[in-house]
């Protein structure tokens, strides 16, 4: 062979170039937890001043925050890049297969944290 260098930076280019998934992948790799904060537009209980205040205080502790006000991220695709979701909102109806999704979700160890009226609306969402 003239140039085994050349043939092998070709086969690790062929190698890299696989099918590679969009899915992100959790690891059981050290991590920082992450945490879904499903909110609401309402000042009245202002979920986003609690979540910003929560957040400040959790980030040091090795936990991030994410915030939504759109029950529509209650989705298995959503919800498997979290390892809990606090609920401290006034949602009141949410489509069955989101609710198969937070079902599955919370069966499968996951966190589920209401935080006041977050407690009366998972009641409401999934019967609990």
């Amino acid at each position: 062979m003239k140039n085994p260098g050349i043939i092998a930076i070709a086969m690790l280019i062929w190698m890299s170039c696989g099918t590679k998934s969009n899915k992100i992948e959790l690891s059981d790799e050290p991590r920082r937890a992450e945490i879904l904060f499903l909110g609401h537009e309402s000042t009245h209980h202002d979920s986003e001043k609690l979540m910003s205040i929560l957040g400040k205080h959790l980030f040091q502790q090795g936990i991030n925050l994410s915030y939504t006000t759109d029950p529509s991220d209650l989705n298995e695709e959503k919800l498997r890049l979290y390892d809990g979701l606090i609920i401290y909102a006034n949602h009141e109806m949410i489509s069955d297969e989101q609710e198969i999704a937070l079902k599955n979700y919370i069966e499968s160890g996951k966190a589920l944290i209401p935080i006041h009226s977050g407690s009366f609306v998972s009641k409401i969402l999934i019967g609990l």
